[in-house]
């Protein structure tokens, strides 16, 4: 039985995460996932204080803070668009192709 080239792709985005949580298995054994959440969590509570410090906002303006989060995940979302993508035999450039 043949794979579609988007069960490939499919299964071929998965590859690099299976490969971290293995590398992190044999380095953490079943603390993996605390590890993984723990630095999870920090980074997240870093990238937040470095926005808020960016952006000059208080410390407790919980509406500023959702305003310049959702102004960065929307640009950042919107450059994902034009993002290299890959076709399972490398990386296809948007405008490349037939077209």
């Amino acid at each position: 039985m043949a794979l579609a080239q988007e069960q490939v792709a499919a299964v071929q985005a998965q590859v690099p995460v299976v490969g971290l949580l293995a590398a992190f298995y044999r380095s953490f054994g079943e603390d993996a996932l605390q590890v993984s959440k723990d630095f999870s969590f920090q980074l997240g509570k870093q990238l937040g204080e470095n926005i808020k410090q960016v952006a000059n906002i208080a410390r407790n303006d919980a509406n500023a803070v959702a305003a310049t989060l959702n102004s960065f995940l929307t640009q950042a979302s919107g450059a994902l668009i034009g993002a290299p993508q890959g076709n399972g035999l490398g990386m296809v450039l948007p405008g490349d192709g037939d077209g």
